[in-house]
């Protein structure tokens, strides 16, 4: 099934994979989306709260690496 008008990723539970977490999320906010797009987590304990934490602070880390990637490469 292709959801191409999808903007929204419902996260049911938290995952350990920042690999998967990171596709997941750029499905939606893929070229041509023109609708602003959610990410929601469901959390039904603490644990799992810190558990999404983790997961957007590294997927910060991971976008601030790509952006310094490419200032590095820009600047040569």
């Amino acid at each position: 099934m292709t959801l191409h008008a999808a903007n929204v990723v419902v996260w049911w539970g938290p995952i350990t994979s920042i690999e998967t977490y990171l596709q997941a999320n750029a499905r939606v906010h893929r070229a041509g989306q023109r609708n602003p797009c959610t990410v929601v987590h469901l959390q039904g304990s603490p644990v799992e709260r810190r558990v999404y934490k983790m997961l957007t602070e590294k997927v910060d880390i991971h976008t601030r690496l790509i952006d310094l990637y490419k200032n590095i490469v820009e600047d040569t």
